[in-house]
């Protein structure tokens, strides 16, 4: 069948579980993930977006707090529907927009940084393993001879600029989330 990337949902969801940190309570009450201040603006209600702090941050994009007058930006960006209207079929779209969103939006660079800290203990002081255990982790293949070294030179290249060492692996692992070959079903 034909490549298309993956829904909102399973984005995010993808993105957190593969970072270990994945709630699996089934059923409950809706959360608020992360999202960016001033969105949720509820005129008449006074209702706050209030970022869920405890293992609720990371429950499935399915239990996600909807507003039909204020969605999540980070579903809408990759097509998630408004709510205001049905439709037979969700659109997809392939934006420059959506890779910044997959670069900063906290609802995935925190699963980056969670994913970079399990490949920096995987790694045990050799960064090739740890790149090794991570492209497994994501990708579910040995990375090639030129994947990998990619990744150890902007490891190293992030190290040597002053970053510290765990959030040089958060960098590396968020490249890795944003892969056409993890954010693509094929």
């Amino acid at each position: 069948g034909p490549a298309f990337r993956l829904s909102a949902e399973q984005l995010r969801d993808q993105a957190i579980a593969v970072a270990g940190l994945l709630h699996e309570e089934v059923g409950g009450k809706s959360v608020m993930p992360p999202q960016p201040d001033g969105i949720w603006r509820q005129i008449y209600s006074g209702a706050k977006w209030s970022d869920a702090t405890d293992k609720d941050r990371f429950r499935r994009a399915l239990y996600t707090t909807w507003r039909r007058t204020s969605p999540h930006p980070a579903m809408l960006m990759f097509d998630a529907q408004s709510r205001e209207a049905c439709v037979l079929r969700r659109r997809r779209t392939n934006t420059p927009l959506q890779a910044l969103v997959l670069w900063n939006d906290p609802q995935f660079y925190e699963p980056a940084r969670a994913l970079g800290l399990l490949a920096k203990a995987a790694s045990e002081s050799d960064a090739a393993k740890g790149v090794a255990w991570l492209w497994r982790r994501c990708l579910l293949r040995e990375p090639t001879s030129v994947e990998s070294k990619r990744l150890l030179d902007l490891l190293h290249d992030e190290i040597q600029r002053g970053v510290p060492d765990d959030d040089a692996w958060g960098i590396v692992s968020s490249v890795v989330l944003c892969l056409d070959e993890f954010v693509t079903k094929r």
